[in-house]
């Protein structure tokens, strides 16, 4: 799947990072050998510099909903390189359980990038305060922050979760990004952060991804474009019309969002 960040620029693509730890309502662990079967699958499948972040997020929420059966879940993972166990490591990092913890613990014992504070390697430390996804207007706007978009939508599609949704509406919808009290990514380059892409000086590119990639998700399937407007219709009138204003006329705002 390409990620929302590549749909800003074709920059920082190996940038693993996102996601919340807070975020609602779970499912009870009362899982089926069949879901499971269906999560080690979706665990199993291939991770590339593309679907990185998506993926991190959706694992780190099938994670969560399995959080007792964690240890069989990953003891049948097949994890073929440094990228796939990296992928997991931040999964665990990103749900936020006891058991993920525990599990984090364990494996920063053999790897040192686990346990370092950010900037090395993924910036997976233990200790780096979690982003949340039901709030992505408080984002800083950044080319990095967008990871976090990323994130949010893997977890988004293996849960459904409507303040998820939410809360793309209204980063989508913001005036601009919030000066003070800004969430911003813990894990920026040691050679610093990414300028912006050209042409986008001045523009709130995080919000402008949001949007992009609800619009385009939403073009392409009735039944989230229904979604979309059931959820816009629950926020505020403020966001309502800040969300139907029009993308800019940006040229990577004309492509399309891809799950592939």
């Amino acid at each position: 799947m390409r990620s929302v960040f590549f749909a800003i620029a074709l920059i920082v693509l190996a940038s693993p990072l996102y996601a919340q730890a807070n975020s609602s309502e779970v499912r009870p662990d009362d899982a089926s050998s069949a879901e499971l079967t269906d999560a080690i699958e979706f665990i199993n499948l291939p991770t590339n510099e593309y679907n990185f972040t998506w993926r991190a997020g959706a694992i780190s929420r099938f994670l969560r909903m399995h959080a007792k059966h964690m240890r069989e879940l990953l003891g049948r993972a097949t994890l073929r390189n440094y990228v796939e166990r990296n992928v997991v490591a931040l999964a665990l990092w990103l749900s936020d359980t006891p058991e993920a913890t525990e599990l984090l613990k364990l494996q920063a014992e053999y790897n040192p990038l686990l346990s370092a504070a950010p900037p090395i390697g993924a910036g997976v430390s233990l200790d780096a305060p979690r982003p949340d996804v039901t709030h992505l207007e408080n984002l800083y706007n950044g080319v990095e922050e967008a990871n976090v978009l990323d994130i949010a939508w893997g977890m988004y599609d293996v849960s459904g979760d409507e303040e998820i949704l939410g809360s793309f509406i209204r980063c989508a919808a913001r005036r601009s990004a919030p000066t003070e009290g800004a969430y911003v990514y813990w894990c920026i380059p040691k050679k610093g952060r990414q300028p912006f892409p050209g042409g986008a000086e001045g523009l709130d590119i995080v919000a402008m991804a949001a949007k992009w990639s609800v619009l385009s998700r939403a073009e392409q399937k009735a039944a989230f474009a229904a979604e979309v407007e059931r959820v816009l219709l629950l926020q505020s009138p403020e966001v309502q019309a800040g969300f139907r204003e029009p993308l800019p006329d940006f040229e990577q705002n004309k492509s399309r969002y891809s799950a592939e």
